[in-house]
C-alpha cells in the first residue's frame, strides 16, 4: 500500500447551440438562433491511498486498488478504482473499474458531475 497526496484539474468547456423557426397558419415566424457556453476550471488538492493484494499460490494474480478524496477550487472530489490483474515475467495485464465523482456547489454552473466505467491497462516492466 501507498500513500499519495497531489493535485487534480478538471477543464470543462460545454456549449449548446439552438436555431429555430417556422410558421404559425400563415403568418411567418422571425427566426430565433443562439448559443450559450459553460466553462469550468477547477483545481483540487487530493490524498489518497492505492496498492495491489496479491493472491494465488505463485502470487501472479492480484486486485489494483485506489482511493482518494480532495477539495479545493470543487467542494469535494473523489475517485475509487478496483480491478482484477494478472502479472507475467516483465508484464501486468489488469481490467478494473474506476469512479470519479466531483461536487462544485451551487453556485457553480455546473453542480456536479460523476464518470465511472471499466478500463484495461498493460503495464511493461524494464
Amino acid at each position: 500500500m501507498e500513500v499519495l497526496a497531489g493535485a487534480r484539474m478538471f477543464d470543462l468547456e460545454q456549449t449548446l447551440g439552438w436555431k429555430m423557426n417556422g410558421d404559425i397558419a400563415i403568418l411567418p415566424l422571425p427566426g430565433r438562433a443562439g448559443s450559450s457556453k459553460v466553462e469550468a476550471t477547477q483545481w483540487d488538492a487530493i490524498v489518497g491511498v492505492k496498492g495491489r493484494a496479491t493472491f494465488g499460490a505463485d502470487g501472479t494474480w492480484f486486485v489494483p486498488y485506489l482511493v482518494d478524496v480532495g477539495a479545493g477550487d470543487s467542494d469535494m472530489t473523489w475517485q475509487a478504482m478496483i480491478g482484477l490483474g494478472h502479472s507475467f515475467q516483465n508484464v501486468d495485464v489488469k481490467a478494473v473499474w474506476r469512479y470519479l465523482e466531483y461536487d462544485f456547489g451551487n453556485t457553480s454552473p455546473i453542480e456536479s458531475l460523476n464518470l465511472n466505467g471499466p478500463a484495461l491497462a498493460v503495464t511493461y516492466r524494464f
